[in-house]
C-alpha cells in the first residue's frame, strides 16, 4: 500500500513537471510571436526602421492609480515623428510625461494592440495634439526634460518642459495612490543657454532693454507665466524678439 501512495506521488509530480515545462514554452513561444508580429507590422508600415523595431514594449506603470502618467489623457492621436533622415506620418502617439518617453501605438498583423517606447537618442522632434515637441540634446542644449514643447521661432525661443508626479499615499480616495496634475517648467533659450523663467520678474531680468515695455505689455494682456497658454506665450515671444529686432 506503501509502494501504491510512493508510486502515484511520483507519478503526480512527473505530471506537473511535464506541464510546467509546456507552459514555460507556450509563454516563451506567445512572447517571441508576439514580438516578432510587432516588428513584421512597424516594418511593414513604417519599413526597416530602427526608430521603431529597437524600441522595447511599453507596460503602463501603476495602473489601478488615479489619473493617469499622459500628457492628455489615455487617448493615443495621430501625429508626425522626425529622425534624421525620416518622417513618420499619421503615427497614432502618445507621451507618458511621468517617465519622459514618447510611445506609438501598433497593431500587428495577428490584431494584436502594442505600445512601443521610442528612443529618444533616434528622435529629432515630434508633433503630437497640435504641440511641436524637440529633443534639446539634438539641439545643443542642456535640459532635464527628454523633450520640449518649442512655443516660438526666432532669435529668442521659448519652450515648455512637461512633468507628472506618481503619489504613493494611499487612502481610501486613492487605495493604489494617484498621477499628480501636469506640471510645467517654462525655460528660454538666449545664446545657446536656457534660463529657467520661474517668475515675471526672472523674465524681466533676462531682457533689461525692454523691461519697461515689457512690463506694459504682460499687464494689458493679463499674461500669467505659470498658468498662460501655449498660443499666448507665442504672442509674447514674437513680442520680445520684435521689439529686439528694432
Amino acid at each position: 500500500m506503501k509502494q501504491n501512495c510512493t508510486n502515484n506521488f511520483i507519478f503526480l509530480l512527473s505530471l506537473v513537471v511535464i506541464l510546467f515545462f509546456k507552459l514555460n514554452l507556450v509563454s516563451q513561444s506567445n512572447n517571441e510571436g508576439l514580438i516578432k508580429n510587432t516588428i513584421d507590422s512597424t516594418k511593414a508600415i513604417f519599413g526597416a526602421s530602427d526608430l521603431l523595431v529597437n524600441g522595447p514594449l511599453y507596460f503602463q506603470a501603476n495602473r489601478q492609480a488615479n489619473g493617469s502618467p499622459y500628457l492628455i489623457n489615455e487617448e493615443f492621436k495621430q501625429g508626425t515623428v522626425f529622425t534624421d533622415e525620416s518622417e513618420y506620418h499619421n503615427s497614432l502617439l502618445n507621451y507618458d510625461i511621468s517617465i519622459q518617453k514618447l510611445l506609438l501605438l501598433i497593431t500587428t498583423s495577428n490584431d494584436s494592440r502594442v505600445i512601443i517606447s521610442l528612443s529618444d537618442v533616434l528622435i529629432d522632434s515630434f508633433m503630437f495634439s497640435g504641440y511641436f515637441f524637440v529633443n534639446p540634446a539634438k539641439i545643443g542644449l542642456v535640459s532635464n526634460y527628454k523633450y520640449l514643447h518649442k512655443i516660438n521661432n526666432g532669435k529668442h525661443t521659448m519652450y515648455i518642459g512637461y512633468r507628472k508626479d506618481f503619489i504613493n499615499r494611499f487612502n481610501n480616495t486613492n487605495p493604489y495612490g494617484k498621477f499628480s496634475s501636469p506640471k510645467r517648467s517654462v525655460f528660454v533659450a538666449n545664446n545657446g543657454r536656457m534660463n529657467h523663467i520661474v517668475n515675471k520678474k526672472a523674465l524681466l531680468k533676462l531682457f533689461p532693454n525692454i523691461s519697461k515695455e515689457l512690463v506694459v505689455f504682460i499687464r494689458k494682456n493679463k499674461i500669467k507665466l505659470k498658468k498662460t497658454s501655449p498660443e499666448q506665450l507665442a504672442i509674447l515671444m514674437e513680442f520680445i524678439n520684435n521689439s529686439y529686432e528694432k
